[in-house]
């Protein structure tokens, strides 16, 4: 049997290379033949081209550690990820292992045991996945977001978080117990309300109220569906109410950062606007978040409990795969000094933006509207009540919304070339 563990080779502290000494013995006393594999910074982020699909099926098609990683993943029997926890889910370097692994699934759409929706799995065996997260300290919030996020990456995913060696009898009961499944565990959050002073709405009440939309989105084309997204949101926000500006990550990530995180840190609000990658944050936004916490770690300057939104849309057609995602936000804000509001949980998201005239998209749209009207109203009026989230999804046939979803992934297969038994290709067997 063979097994490979993940480690992220910049957050090494103390607890956890005591946490890869544990899980490595207990590994090799099972009988399996351990590797290591040590990620950092040098893994590209994932740009949701999807050329995994539809260009070289099975294979990424950035070439970096991760070809070698998707092949041992694919080998082995067991597979752990040694991760810290970060806002609640995973670490920048681990988040992009994740996304990356991407090829090990197929385009195609089916319902898991929970009704919910999924894509299958490429190979016919695959790993028995364990998730560790670690620290110190850490909000018991972001430990029960962070175990949902897992739970809901495979129903038979084993996990949990490890904070020192007061937590070693949990590992050896995690690799030494019969696994049947496990029932999806329904996250709680709880939002403190942060009461403004009658001065603090006063002052902002005056002149126009300066929101900067934070595209998320890592596909380098211009036109995405959080792009989309950010243009209707833009016309329910008045212009002679508000000034609006768009920081889109993956640009700022590549020339002055700083400039991108002072925008952020000194507008009125902020709205973050961005694709769900496997049931949380993509890498390339994750690392922007981490950026500019550590920005303002660095200059000691404040972030004044300024008003954060999360608009967080999914190929799938349930709204509600996305509230982990927006659980990873509000984790960020309380870290920072922002102050989250609500979130927006869209589902079918590319359907809404390429079938804009159809007419149950039409319904969905005036459902958007009314929601992006009411996060502007939210700004300017700056209740003491936190409103609550939203979920939006087209009244669409779920048969027929798998089948279009299929037709479409053949099409762009097949202008790529390829045949539709080539997008069943098993590179690394």
């Amino acid at each position: 049997m063979k097994a490979l563990v993940l480690i992220d080779s910049e957050n090494k502290t103390d607890i956890c290379n005591s946490l890869y000494m544990q899980v490595v013995n207990l590994l090799e006393q099972k009988g399996y033949d351990v590797t290591s594999k040590e990620v950092d910074r040098t893994l590209h982020c994932c740009i949701g081209c999807f050329s995994c699909w539809i260009k070289t099926p099975g294979e990424c098609v950035i070439r970096d550690d991760m070809t070698e990683i998707n092949r041992l993943y694919i080998n082995s029997d067991a597979v752990v990820f040694l991760s810290p926890v970060v806002f609640g889910q995973f670490s920048v370097n681990m988040k992009n292992v994740i996304d990356r692994i991407l090829p090990r699934l197929l385009p195609f759409f089916i319902n898991k045991a929970d009704g919910s929706t999924a894509h299958p799995f490429r190979y016919a065996k695959n790993p028995e996945l364990f998730f560790i997260g670690y620290g110190s300290g850490l909000p018991e919030q972001d430990i029960q977001l962070f175990n949902t996020i897992t739970v809901k990456h495979h129903p038979e995913t084993n996990a949990c978080v490890y904070q020192g060696t007061q937590d070693e009898e949990k590992i050896e009961t995690l690799f030494g117990k019969e696994h049947a499944g496990r029932t999806l565990p329904e996250t709680e959050y709880q939002i403190p309300e942060v009461p403004r002073e009658p001065e603090e709405i006063r002052r902002k009440n005056s002149g126009r109220k300066r929101v900067v939309f934070i595209n998320g989105s890592p596909r380098a084309q211009e036109q995405t569906a959080s792009s989309s997204f950010i243009a209707r949101a833009e016309k329910q926000f008045d212009d002679a109410l508000f000034e609006k500006e768009i920081i889109n990550v993956r640009k700022a990530l590549q020339s002055q950062p700083e400039n991108a995180f002072e925008k952020m840190r000194t507008a009125d609000a902020v709205v973050f606007v961005f694709p769900l990658y496997v049931f949380c944050l993509p890498g390339m936004l994750a690392q922007f978040l981490r950026d500019y916490a550590a920005f303002l770690e660095k200059t000691g300057r404040k972030q004044n409990r300024t008003p954060a939104y999360a608009v967080v849309n999914c190929g799938f057609p349930e709204p509600y795969i996305n509230a982990e995602a927006v659980g990873v936000i509000r984790s960020f804000c309380r870290d920072v000094g922002m102050t989250f509001r609500s979130g927006i949980l869209i589902g079918g998201g590319v359907m809404i933006t390429a079938a804009e005239k159809a007419p149950p998209v039409q319904k969905v749209l005036k459902q958007l509207n009314a929601a992006f009207s009411a996060e502007a109203e939210d700004i300017l009026t700056g209740p003491v009540q936190s409103p609550e989230d939203v979920q939006i999804k087209i009244n669409f046939p779920k048969k027929l919304f798998f089948f279009a979803g299929s037709m479409n992934w053949k099409v762009q297969a097949k202008h790529n070339g390829l045949k539709v038994k080539d997008m069943y290709r098993r590179p690394y067997i």
